[in-house]
């Protein structure tokens, strides 16, 4: 268990037109996740994919599992928004999706070296598969959870933290 994260309301998922447009980019995803799963057949770690297909894949991923999560937010922050609304909309998703999709390099080596190390050794893969388990199961329960929960559960404070960024790239930065 978690502790609480305080009385910090969640913003509320109204369907506007950015709500409705996070929505359809998300189901857009989903359609070419599993097209593009139907290619793969079923590999290990990086499924045999070069660092550009593997990235590929994992941004479409995210954007199919992430952008539902975040359009409550991207309403908000499009209701802070006076003047071109449709490209500051599509810089903050597009700044919080890049940051999603560059945490699939890092992911991409890990895994590289996993294959190389273990790929063909199923008691190492099942021995990995046991102590990752394990180890998202001890964050559960950490302080580090917790405070992670603080920060995303309140989403006014960051847009508030981060919306007086200035430039051509604010909204990017924002997210």
């Amino acid at each position: 268990m978690t502790a609480p994260a305080g009385s910090v309301e969640r913003p509320a998922l109204r369907f506007t037109r950015s709500t409705i447009m996070a929505l359809a980019l998300a189901a857009l995803a989903w359609v070419g996740v599993t097209v593009y799963a139907r290619e793969m057949g079923n590999g290990r770690g990086t499924m045999a994919l070069p660092l550009r297909h593997f990235t590929a894949m994992w941004a479409a991923m995210m954007a199919a599992m992430m952008l539902p999560a975040v359009a409550p937010v991207a309403t908000l922050y499009a209701r802070t928004i006076k003047s071109n609304r449709t490209r500051r909309l599509t810089l903050f998703l597009l700044g919080y999706l890049v940051v999603w999709a560059a945490v699939g390099i890092p992911a991409y080596y890990v895994l590289r070296a996993v294959d190389h190390f273990a790929g063909d050794n199923d008691a190492a893969m099942r021995g990995i598969a046991v102590v990752t388990l394990v180890a998202a199961g001890i964050y559960q329960l950490s302080p580090l959870k917790a405070r992670c929960l603080r920060h995303c559960r309140s989403p006014i404070a960051q847009l508030l933290r981060y919306g007086n960024v200035k430039g051509p790239a604010r909204d990017f930065k924002v997210a």
